[in-house]
């Protein structure tokens, strides 16, 4: 057996240990800390050599604890690097690693549990070869160490979050750090909420900050100068695409941090690219900023792309949804708002991972992103105050009592369709496109369109709109484009614009207004009273010679009032009273004698 000096190797060793970690015993390492550790290493390799049945020339061993670990070279006398690269990855291959207490921390719970592996390097001459070689061999470390003879700390206050730092230097003699790499036994999640000032700090400061935590699937890596070019491009990179990631950084950026145009914010995920929207910052606080930026030249496309897609953030060269918002003129103030807030609650629900405690319902049915949802003892029920639902597509209700919720409903410029059996009030804007809208017993307010100035209803004859709302007291506006509208009971008002129209009425009060162009009404019983030629902002004659309007009454008791268009009123029965203008009328009298 080659000879083993074990008090030698033993001194060797602390004096490694002291300087490696930076560390003396007096701190958090009681008075004889180091040297009781550096003895039950060396005690156990001693042991191991003297149950060796051979010479054994050692040249150094390795221990590793939790991930991480330091290689001893017993010729040298100092820790020469961290465990096989692993802990050291992530940072400039050239600089020299300075690992802290935390790092020693981890290795002594390894030593103190028995959970640490130990692998030793043997010099060994094979056969046929013409010199040795050095072989690694792993053993068994069953001998525990006793935390107390470490630190007089409790083991809990002793350990602690289980983290390491490593600082990385110019080389073995600077003292200046220029890089720093964490190595954090937890989620990044939490990682982050405890460590994120020190994280942040660093990162304002350091060329280069390495993340690594339980679940990161690598090392996250903030650059200050990625490409080494001597232009600063602030590059977050992560090992994996993964997006719940990059939004624990984003929630925790300063708003509009990302907009220095000298010093912009890159991300990368599968490539570089620079982040232009950023409305996690300050967990949701950048949300605000988001109505402002729909008329900002340099930003409006990626707040289009983030207020219809329901996204926080964007980078540059990614594909937008560019369909909605480009014109806010088409869109209700109304609509703008609800949808602003349902944003903002969403990103910042995102953000804080918390209960979502508002009393308004939102969903997006392209997205299906809600928020707003409570729950109301063990059933899970939903409670809220009101409903705003954005329809892109298709959208249906079906509720059996009357709950008392405000339920707005806003479409966009596709062709949608919107279906409500219920018994509460409705709003609903369908917005652009040929929109069918069917409606329950509440008192519905409804626009195929939208409520806004005629002069951006951007509707023609090319669209067509179908309302069927139930039994309540409704008011219906109509568009520019062809309307075709149905009512049951209730007292209605119903304005239609200068498209071509179709107005039914079954029974009830109704006040309908059918505004320019050549529409037509039927009228089954209650009592109606038709104005052909004005609509509801407007009280002047909207209709042309040109236009031809036609009503047919089936009973019931009607009051028709014409314009300059041409009137054509077909009257089954019923009382009626009609006033039609100085355009080119007829009417049609048909009475059945009723025996």
């Amino acid at each position: 057996m080659t000879e083993f000096n074990k008090e030698q190797e033993t001194q060797k060793f602390k004096t490694a240990i002291t300087d490696f970690f930076g560390i003396t015993e007096g701190g958090e390492i009681k008075a004889g800390g180091i040297t009781a550790t550096a003895k039950h290493v060396m005690n156990a390799i001693f042991e191991f050599v003297q149950a060796s049945a051979k010479d054994m020339d050692i040249t150094g061993f390795e221990i590793s604890s939790a991930g991480i670990g330091i290689t001893f070279d017993l010729a040298k006398g100092y820790i020469e690097t961290t465990l096989d690269g692993r802990d050291r990855s992530g940072a400039s291959p050239e600089l020299y690693a300075r690992p802290d207490i935390h790092f020693f921390k981890l290795l002594a719970k390894g030593l103190v549990t028995g959970t640490a592996d130990f692998f030793i390097d043997k010099k060994v001459k094979l056969a046929g070869e013409k010199l040795p070689k050095i072989v690694r061999t792993q053993f068994s470390f069953l001998k525990n160490l006793s935390i107390s003879q470490i630190t007089s700390k409790t083991f809990d206050t002793f350990f602690g979050s289980q983290y390491v730092t490593i600082d990385f230097t110019k080389d073995r003699k600077s003292s200046e750090v220029l890089e720093r790499k964490y190595i954090i036994q937890d989620n990044l999640k939490q990682s982050l909420k405890h460590y994120w000032s020190d994280i942040k700090s660093d990162i304002n400061s350091l060329e280069r900050v390495i993340i690594k935590t339980d679940d990161s699937g690598g090392n996250i890596i903030y650059y200050e100068d990625m490409e080494k070019d001597g232009n600063l491009d602030n590059t977050y990179e992560f090992p994996t695409n993964n997006k719940t990631h990059l939004l624990e950084f984003l929630k925790r950026f300063d708003v509009g941090y990302e907009r220095d145009e000298k010093n912009p914010v890159h991300i990368k995920l599968s490539s570089k690219k620079q982040l232009i929207t950023n409305y996690y910052a300050n967990y949701g606080a950048g949300a605000s900023q988001i109505m402002g930026d729909l008329t900002n030249e340099k930003l409006k496309h990626s707040a289009q792309h983030c207020l219809k897609e329901l996204v926080g953030y964007t980078l540059l060269g990614n594909e937008l949804n560019l369909i909605e918002y480009e014109d806010l003129d088409i869109y209700s103030n109304k609509h703008l708002d609800a949808r602003v807030n349902f944003f903002s609650n969403l990103i910042t629900k995102e953000t804080k991972y918390g209960e979502d405690k508002t009393h308004t319902y939102y969903l997006d049915t392209k997205t299906n992103k809600h928020t707003g949802r409570l729950n109301s003892g063990g059933d899970l029920l939903r409670v809220y105050n009101s409903m705003n639902i954005f329809v892109d597509g298709s959208y249906s209700l079906s509720q059996n009592q009357k709950n008392n919720r405000k339920i707005n409903i806003f479409g966009y410029s596709g062709n949608d369709s919107i279906s409500l059996n219920i018994k509460d009030n409705a709003y609903i804007e369908a917005g652009l496109g040929s929109d069918t809208i069917t409606t329950g017993s509440g008192n519905d307010t409804i626009y195929t369109n939208a409520d806004i100035d005629d002069r951006f209803d951007n509707e023609d004859k090319n669209t067509t709109n179908t309302v069927n709302s139930g039994a309540g007291d409704d008011t219906i506006y109509g568009s520019k484009g062809k309307d075709i509208i149905t009512t049951k009971k209730g007292t209605n008002h119903i304005y239609t614009k200068s498209g071509d129209d179709e107005v039914n009425v079954e029974d009830g009060k109704n006040y309908i207004y059918l505004g320019s162009g050549s529409d037509k009404v039927n009228t089954n019983n209650g009592t109606n009273y038709i104005y052909t030629e004005i609509n509801n902002t407007n009280e002047n004659d909207q209709d042309t010679k040109d236009d031809i309007n036609t009503v047919v009454i089936t009973t019931g008791q009607n009051y028709i009032y014409g314009g300059k268009g041409v009137e054509n009123l077909h009257i089954l029965e019923g009382v009626n009273n009609a006033n039609l203008g100085n355009g080119k009328n007829t009417v049609d009298i048909k009475m059945e004698q009723i025996l």
